[in-house]
């Protein structure tokens, strides 16, 4: 794949956060830290402003780069993480993922 960027793509909204960032998934964390340790880059990324979310991520000592999903409209990445099903991120975002999780509801359990 031409255009395959390596690396973890983790959705901080939803997804490794609750709403409004005030808690952290902490099984997904687990999992972002066991990818680091294989060797892979993780990013965070999000659909919004990423200034929205430094402050609440720093104060859970996270500081992995946060990145605009909308720059990598086109691309292929290696590993993406997010609470959406894996047909409306690629409708929305126009991103595909060799490897697509999605953590759909963990933080609104039924």
């Amino acid at each position: 794949m031409d255009n395959l960027i390596q690396g973890v793509f983790c959705d901080i909204c939803g997804t490794l956060f609750d709403g409004g960032a005030t808690r952290v998934n902490d099984a997904l964390l687990k999992t972002l830290r066991e990818y680091e340790k294989q060797g892979k880059v993780i990013h965070l990324w999000t659909g919004g402003n990423p200034d929205t979310y430094r402050k609440n991520i720093l104060r859970f000592g996270i500081n992995w780069p946060i990145l605009e999903k909308w720059k990598f409209e086109g691309k292929t990445m290696e590993i993406v993480i997010d609470d959406d099903p894996e047909e409306k991120f690629l409708r929305e975002y126009r991103i595909k993922a060799q490897k697509f999780i999605s953590v759909w509801g963990w933080f609104n359990p039924l």
